[in-house]
């Protein structure tokens, strides 16, 4: 297998005589990128020690080995020694941390490589699934995320302190990516990583047009890259409707060439922008989860995906019927967003259950051949337009349900619908009137 004995014991020996090199050492690796156990244990009782904020030196770091049952009366104290006398300097710290990291690596491909190939000889399961498993392997890999390996508490609580001290910080900033509505994103912290945000309603009400406008406000005002998946309409069609919204030229002149003379100068200058967006759109009819996994591993820090719609994917195995199929695509997003860390918005249909009803507003048992959508993801959000309303003023007016907010509270927020130009509008409280005063 390969590994450098050289460069573990120069890691450790560099601690040992300047406990300054720890920090260089814990910010590369860990107890498991080493290959020998009694370094590996070493630099456990290392770590534990710097977690606690406790001096690291040869007489805690035996006194740390006494506590786990790692400590030889006869050879620890002569190791530490020979370490210590071993390294002559520690300058070069982060170069011996960077060899046994890639060593470390190494074997853990060697160890990826054996488990593909076991699933493969096994033939147990689609190769579809196979290739998906493989490809995660793979991708935890080269993300730096350790295969299989439990994550001390303290670890984590470090990441989260730091979260809370930058949103201290930034007061009035969301947790997520804003979505370009203001009460929308202060009612779920804006779009989060690793949330799947299910956008649904029934056709015609504007739920493809509301995830572009989302698509557009990252990708224009946040200049986050964003990636679309349209298994209903064509890459073409998706980009006339955002240049619509975002030009404010009627979209049927769009389509049938009938453009005003004074529409051309903002439609100019709305395809200029638009065409350097970081947008990238993938309209292949029926593509599966795993093929949607595929290509957002190949991009590079994709801040936002938007599949339309959920119903019209394949989940790529067989299933005993449909509910069962948009079932497991459903659980199978709501992991991907967990895998890739960003932000998944998933448009989907809902039945015609409201249409029967009085009262029009829609509930999660609608959703159509739901299985387990709602369970699956964090916000729920329904958009429907009060039709039998006589208020003249309410047919513009869509409201969009937050029917289930795993990050606070649910509510309903009115959305301005201007349907010529494929475009949402959020009506803040303070702007809507209920008559005169």
């Amino acid at each position: 297998m390969p590994y450098s004995l050289e460069a573990e014991q120069s890691v450790l020996g560099a601690i040992l005589i300047n406990p300054r090199a720890v920090l260089e050492a814990v910010n590369l690796l860990r107890a498991s990128d080493f290959y020998l156990p009694q370094n590996a244990a070493i630099f456990e009782a290392i770590y534990e020690l710097f977690s606690a904020g406790d001096v690291v030196d040869s007489v805690t770091i035996s006194d740390r080995l006494r506590h786990r049952g790692e400590y030889d009366a006869e050879r620890t104290p002569a190791y530490l020694l020979y370490l210590a006398e071993f390294t002559p300097s520690s300058a070069n710290t982060e170069r011996y941390a960077r060899i046994v990291y890639e060593k470390s690596m190494l074997r853990a491909m060697i160890g990826v490589s054996q488990k593909i190939a076991e699933l493969c000889y096994a033939e147990r399961e689609e190769y579809l699934l196979l290739m998906d498993a493989a490809e995660q392997m793979i991708y935890e890999l080269g993300s730096g995320r350790r295969l299989g390996e439990l994550r001390p508490v303290a670890e984590v609580v470090d990441e989260a302190y730091a979260r809370i001290v930058d949103l201290y910080n930034n007061k009035g900033d969301l947790g997520g990516l804003p979505s370009g509505f203001g009460s929308l994103d202060r009612m779920i912290g804006g779009l989060n990583r690793s949330d799947l945000i299910l956008i649904a309603a029934r056709p015609g009400i504007g739920k493809t047009s509301l995830a572009l406008n989302m698509a557009s406000h990252v990708a224009l005002k946040e200049r986050r890259p964003v990636a679309i998946f349209s298994l209903e309409m064509s890459g073409e069609q998706l980009v006339n409707r955002m240049i619509s919204a975002h030009a404010k030229v009627d979209s049927f002149r769009l389509r049938t060439g009938r453009i005003n003379p004074e529409d051309w100068p903002r439609l100019t200058e709305s395809v200029s922008i638009l065409g350097d967006a970081p947008i990238k759109i993938d309209d292949n009819a029926g593509i599966t989860v795993q093929e949607i996994k595929a290509k957002l591993r190949r991009e590079r820090e994709v801040g936002l995906v938007i599949i339309d719609y959920l119903q019209l994917m394949r989940s790529g195995i067989r299933s005993e019927n449909r509910v069962q199929e948009v079932a497991e695509i459903s659980r199978s997003l709501k992991i991907m967003a967990r895998e890739l860390n960003i932000p998944v918005v998933a448009l989907s249909q809902l039945n015609r259950s409201p249409e029967s009803r009085k009262d029009k507003r829609p509930m999660l048992s609608d959703l159509r051949e739901s299985g387990s959508i709602e369970q699956d993801a964090d916000i729920v959000l329904f958009l429907y337009r009060d039709e039998d309303s006589e208020d003249p003023g309410e047919r513009n007016i869509v409201k969009c349900v937050v029917a289930k907010n795993r990050h606070g509270a649910t509510d309903t927020i009115d959305f301005l619908w201007q349907g010529e130009f494929t475009r949402f509008t959020a009506i803040e409280p303070e702007a809507v009137h209920h008559g005169p005063a």
